[in-house]
């Protein structure tokens, strides 16, 4: 093998293992669980990462109340979590490059919500009245 083959090889080994190991780990990523002020996790809940620039991603915890965000670029991220019948929720991370994050979030259910529950029963005897519940805490 001659001194230029070698030296080719050489520098492709370098390139490979000394100059791209920065360029590729600059990525992150960010994951959670969501849970209620009970501690029971959320599925279904949206989550909106959004970057200085104005750049935003979703994802959607799954039925284990987790949500995952990959290649994240470096900065400051505002992170909203939203879900009917819960109280939205926002928090700012500072995610480093080459990062592993955890952030996982409670939400309170939201008291204020005009939610309504339908009832149905086979026996026609049964009768129902109409209710109406409406709270607010100070």
């Amino acid at each position: 093998m001659s001194g230029n083959a070698l030296r080719e090889i050489a520098f492709a080994c370098w390139v490979l293992f000394v100059a791209s190991p920065p360029a590729l780990a600059r990525a992150s990523e960010l994951t959670g669980t969501v849970r209620d002020v009970c501690g029971r996790v959320i599925p279904g809940t949206t989550i909106t990462a959004e970057d200085l620039s104005g750049m935003s991603l979703q994802a959607v915890t799954d039925g284990e109340g987790r949500y995952v965000f990959e290649n994240l670029s470096p900065g400051s991220w505002t992170l909203r979590f939203e879900l009917a019948g819960f109280e939205k929720e926002q928090t700012i991370r500072l995610i480093a490059a080459s990062a592993s994050v955890t952030q996982n979030m409670r939400l309170p259910p939201d008291l204020t919500s005009k939610e309504s529950l339908a009832l149905s029963h086979g026996d026609p005897g049964v009768k129902y009245s109409k209710y109406s519940v409406v709270s607010q805490f100070a």
